[in-house]
């Protein structure tokens, strides 16, 4: 499958050769984060083999008129359509050529996660929302084999000062 590069916002396509373990993708309104993290998703989706992405916020319903309904607007643009299976109910997209899965839960209770089965990548939107204590439990769930890299995309806007995302992402130089 061949992409052209043009259809992309070129100010990120760092992100889209990043294998870090952590991409993170912060500016203002608008700026384009929640776009590139999700073509970033369903790309990695489909082509790479044997992903279970999980799309993440800190409230379960939020999901639906953020994350899932960027990702099913792409796919309508893209005219990949016919390529995704959509869940509306589950809020969940299935590769038809690989197999590969994008689910969406919320951290309204960290337990929930606790069972998640082989994740291979994590889109954290708004990510402020989220408290340290969830995202340590998400590194911690980002576990077993896989022949991808795996990852964590976070997005977020400007943040206050003593917020944790500020210590663990851009601490204070020496």
């Amino acid at each position: 499958l061949l992409v052209n590069e043009r259809a992309f916002n070129k100010q990120f396509k760092s992100v889209w050769s990043s294998k870090a373990d952590f991409v993170v993708l912060y500016g203002g309104g608008g700026s384009g984060k929640s776009e590139i993290a999700a073509d970033k998703v369903l790309f990695r989706a489909l082509l790479e083999d044997k992903h279970r992405m999980v799309n993440f916020r800190k409230v379960g319903k939020t999901i639906r008129i953020s994350q899932w309904l960027l990702l099913n607007d792409k796919i309508k643009r893209y005219g990949m359509d016919k390529i995704f299976d959509a869940n509306k109910t589950e809020m969940t997209l299935t590769c038809k050529t690989n197999g590969n899965q994008i689910l969406s839960i919320g951290m309204d209770d960290r337990e929930k996660i606790k069972s998640l089965v082989e994740p291979t990548s994590f889109w954290l939107n708004e990510c402020t929302e989220f408290d340290k204590e969830d995202f340590q439990q998400l590194i911690m769930r980002l576990r077993g084999f896989s022949k991808n890299h795996k990852q964590i995309i976070l997005d977020f806007n400007p943040i206050d000062e003593y917020h944790w995302l500020k210590d663990w992402f851009f601490p204070p130089s020496v």
